[in-house]
């Protein structure tokens, strides 16, 4: 009896081991899209929009709060890290979580929002690379239709 319960044991440790590599290596190329850049909003939308490269500003949030609300905006910007991972190398992404801005941001975040038509949050801004907004997707977003339009842009 001692034999099962040590094989049952040594399973039990085995899965887990497994388990944990599993996370280590699926985290690794993982980015937290959750970091800001240091600069203020401002001189970093006029970057985006003097680049030359077509762009993807997504307004979004990193909620904490009530969990229907965690559990909406963690699946909303897993889908948006897909097609950031996706488009990296091709345009300008630039993620902006409108919970952790400076207050010295908030009215840059309002005027950028103004110009491009932004009313909702999340919502992703495309823009081509002249700086001129090509969509405003506000809310959830059917992701085949975000990569057709990126797609079109960077041909």
């Amino acid at each position: 009896m001692e034999k099962k319960k040590f094989r049952t044991l040594i399973g039990v440790l085995a899965l887990v081991l497994v388990v944990l590599l599993f996370k280590c290596i699926f985290q690794v190329g993982k980015k937290d899209i959750s970091l800001q850049y240091k600069i203020n909003l401002k001189s970093q939308y006029e970057n985006f929009k003097k680049s030359n490269k077509p762009s993807m500003i997504v307004f979004s949030y990193n909620a904490d709060c009530c969990p229907n609300t965690k559990k909406f905006f963690d699946e909303y910007n897993g889908k948006v890290e897909k097609l950031m991972m996706a488009y990296e190398d091709k345009i300008n992404i630039w993620f902006i979580n409108t919970g952790i801005l400076e207050e010295k941001d908030e009215e840059a975040l309002q005027n950028i929002t103004e110009e491009n038509e932004v009313s909702k949050i999340p919502s992703i801004l495309l823009m081509d690379s002249s700086g001129k907004s090509i969509k405003v997707i506000q809310g959830i977003f059917d992701e085949g239709e975000v990569r057709e339009i990126i797609d079109g842009m960077v041909k």
